[in-house]
């Protein structure tokens, strides 16, 4: 892993380059649906250590790899890569963010620690539809909220989108699990705090 590290970061020092991928699998063994369809790094999960295991939940494929073509039949609408207000070039450290499981008889002693130990963001890997804390952790994560440390709800389900409220305090994460919704806000920290930018942020990508 360490050989990928160092040529992906060597190649991010390049301006002639606009992005890098990593693939996984191989089309020597092929055969495998890992190597064989295409999937929106957004929305694709691994749900099984299988090289099959890849599932884009809801959406589906964008496309196929064959032995003479590649084909695309869909694209994503959600601004990513080049059209990302994002430059990893110009980022030398992320922030940290953390996430919090909710679930019942779940207090905010978690999600304190997190913020003590000095995360400036935290995700809530909350109930499906409303991505929501338990009843036990919300005042107290509330409170971290008007702290001014950014919070996002997501859906543990994996699937759905969580509607948005304003006049929340929280941050809607949108359809993102839990993971990519951390790698979101961690992003959305190298540029603003205000949790209506994070959420205008959290509308478009």
């Amino acid at each position: 892993m360490a050989g990928i590290g160092d040529g992906a970061a060597a190649l991010a020092e390049d301006s002639r380059v606009d992005g890098i991928i990593v693939t996984h699998g191989t089309f020597t063994t092929a055969r495998t649906r890992a190597a064989k369809e295409i999937y929106s790094a957004r929305e694709v999960v691994k749900t099984n250590q299988r090289p099959g295991g890849f599932h884009s939940l809801g959406r589906g494929i964008l496309g196929h790899i064959e032995e003479d073509h590649v084909s695309f039949y869909y694209t994503p609408t959600r601004r990513h890569t080049f059209r990302s207000e994002f430059d990893m070039r110009e980022i030398r450290e992320l922030p940290r963010v953390d996430v919090i499981a909710a679930y019942v008889g779940g207090d905010d002693t978690a999600a304190q620690a997190c913020v003590a130990a000095g995360a400036q963001g935290l995700v809530i890997s909350g109930y499906a539809y409303n991505g929501r804390p338990s009843a036990d952790q919300l005042a107290g994560i509330e409170k971290i909220a008007a702290s001014g440390v950014p919070i996002v709800l997501s859906n543990r389900g994996g699937q759905g989108r969580i509607p948005v409220n304003w006049e929340d305090p929280f941050i809607q994460g949108d359809s993102l699990v839990p993971h990519k919704a951390r790698i979101l806000l961690m992003l959305g920290l190298t540029k603003t705090k205000d949790p209506r930018e994070l959420q205008r942020i959290f509308n478009e990508y």
